[in-house]
């Protein structure tokens, strides 16, 4: 069997540190700001997380663009030229252009290369939700898949990571196209937080919507409870956007309500961050998952077989059994496990990232209070690319869930379906 490569891109958010650890292959997206372009490298080379934040609090505007077909083909070319093979599991292509210029690149590598083997997969996931496949992956990787069943494990797995985000400032919306500026006006009055999740498709939907950051905030941690597998044996993720203290409580809160013992933390990245303005906070756990309008489905299959296909993936990285779940746009699970059990390890992870939570005090008090936090250096660097105004951007009006209070809310709420890279 030739060794492979494991190939990404920077909107999976983790950090420079941690990519390495899993021997991840990373590619930047470019952020553009003031007539200046920024490679979106995980290592914050370019530009810092907390300086980016710092200038988009202060009312700068960025645009973003994709990785494009020249800058994948010089990194497999490198890879395939060293003698081995490439897994290049890309952003959700609902989202961005990357996808395609993988694919695309791939395509044009592959008569140069034809004893290789290189394969593109579409994550359908974004931020840490991506982060969280890869390490998922990382450890399948380890545990003895070739390329081929890894390519094949990813696609399989990808619909069980589930993404629950809620964004703080309307205003942000307002400047991509996708709130009106009245709804962004009322909204903020009225303390209104959108609730929203990756759907099959990869696009970001909204499903409902809370009146103020704390009632946005426990509503995430309801999905863990509503939809999350064994909790207490996972790994959970959390991106924040500029507000480490208010993630680093709510991972406390999970640790404290599911018996989770290990949730990391990182920046939501320049790229992600430029539509979803600061404050912008998400969970990603393995679970079931919703259909569109937030109902829990498992089509063809009961709760309690999706549990068991779940409980086998969440072991395979902690308890080193070698299983895969097959969760499918409907929600079906099916296992696909191999027998006998391999020992897959736990990575050593930097300090700044491992969630290291202090006693928050008083909740209502804490989240607001804490918010100006920021975290250590990102990294890397890289080069320009497709620019995001060719990435698909639904326009698709999406009504909101009931706020807690009805009332002239109801009616001027709207939000469009969330596609901004």
């Amino acid at each position: 069997m030739r060794d492979y490569v494991l190939m990404t891109d920077s909107c999976c958010d983790l950090t420079d540190y941690m990519a390495r650890e899993l021997e991840l292959e990373v590619l930047p997206l470019t952020m553009h700001m003031d007539g200046q372009d920024y490679p979106n490298d995980l290592a914050g080379t370019a530009i810092s997380n907390e300086e980016f934040y710092k200038r988009i609090r202060a009312g700068k505007l960025a645009t973003t663009s994709a990785v494009n077909v020249g800058q994948f083909q010089d990194a497999m070319r490198r890879v395939l030229q060293s003698g081995k093979d490439i897994v290049c599991v890309c952003f959700s292509s609902a989202l961005s252009t990357t996808y395609q210029s993988a694919v695309i690149a791939a395509d044009d590598l592959r008569s140069e290369f034809p004893e290789a083997e290189i394969h593109v997969v579409d994550s359908l996931s974004a931020s840490l939700g991506q982060g969280l496949l890869l390490y998922l992956a990382a450890q399948q990787k380890k545990a003895g898949l070739t390329a081929a069943e890894l390519a094949k494990w990813v696609e399989e797995n990808r619909l069980s990571i589930c993404h629950w985000f809620t964004v703080d400032d309307l205003n942000y919306l307002k400047m991509g196209g996708r709130v009106s500026a009245t709804t962004a006006l009322v909204g903020t009055m009225l303390s209104i937080k959108p609730i929203m999740h990756t759907s099959d498709e990869g696009k970001l939907v909204p499903v409902s919507k809370a009146r103020g950051r704390k009632a946005a905030i426990n509503a995430l941690l309801d999905k863990i409870e509503a939809l999350a597998i064994r909790p207490e044996e996972q790994t959970m993720f959390i991106c924040h956007a500029d507000c480490e203290l208010d993630a680093r409580a709510v991972a406390q809160r999970i640790k404290d309500r599911f018996g989770t013992k290990t949730v990391y933390i990182n920046y939501i990245g320049p790229v992600i961050g430029s539509h979803t303005g600061p404050n912008t906070m998400g969970i990603f756990f393995v679970g079931t998952q919703l259909d569109d309008q937030g109902q829990d489905q498992i089509q063809g299959a009961g709760h309690h077989d999706a549990a068991a296909g779940v409980a086998q993936l969440i072991l395979g990285v902690h308890g080193g059994v070698h299983a895969a779940v097959q969760i499918g746009h409907g929600g079906k699970a099916a296992q696909k496990g191999e027998g006998g059990a391999q020992e897959s390890g736990h990575l050593e992870l930097r300090a700044h990232m491992e969630e290291q939570c202090a006693d928050t005090g008083k909740e209502q008090g804490g989240l607001d209070a804490q918010r100006q936090a920021v975290l250590p250096h990102q990294n890397g660097h890289q080069n320009g690319g497709t620019k995001h105004s060719e990435h698909v951007l639904q326009t698709q009006d999406e009504h909101l869930g009931q706020p807690e209070s009805p009332g002239v809310a109801d009616r001027l709420i709207r939000i469009h379906v969330f596609s901004p890279f």
